[in-house]
């Protein structure tokens, strides 16, 4: 493993886990943040070489899926969610974001199903998706 996919996988963690906190506290994300991982994922996956740009663009894909799924959803799902895998396909290209995607969905999915069991939690009530995002890609990077 290279250098700089190291260091692409320590920033995208520490980004995704300032988000995760910053989503629990405030329900928020900064857009500089996002801006910041987008870019210094895309640009350290071209100094290392061998990726392709059409597969981190296509990663990033996902997450403009995302932000428009939010825009028609009237913000059921938050636009910062589809930003911030924006930013993480730029570093994982299409597949392995794909798979942040469906481990975070899966996760997010199980911790809705006990808070509805348990806590009486309605479909009205949201709760943070982006800590999800951070166990998710902490699992994700178990795999590959």
């Amino acid at each position: 493993m290279s250098v700089f996919s190291i260091l692409s996988r320590t920033i995208l963690l520490l980004g995704i886990g300032w988000a995760a906190l910053e989503d629990l506290r405030t329900g928020k994300v900064r857009i500089i943040l996002t801006a910041f991982l987008f870019a210094s994922g895309l640009g350290l996956k071209l100094l290392e070489g061998h990726i392709k740009i059409w597969d981190l663009l296509l990663g990033s894909c996902i997450g403009l899926g995302l932000v428009l799924l939010s825009l028609l959803s009237r913000q059921a799902i938050g636009i910062g969610d589809g930003l911030m895998f924006m930013a993480s396909g730029a570093s994982l290209g299409l597949t392995d974001n794909l798979w942040l995607l469906l481990i975070s969905l899966a996760l997010s999915s199980a911790a809705s199903i006990v808070l509805m069991v348990i806590f009486k939690y309605k479909g009205r009530n949201r709760i943070p998706f982006i800590p999800f995002m951070l166990t998710g890609y902490i699992c994700l990077l178990m795999i590959i």
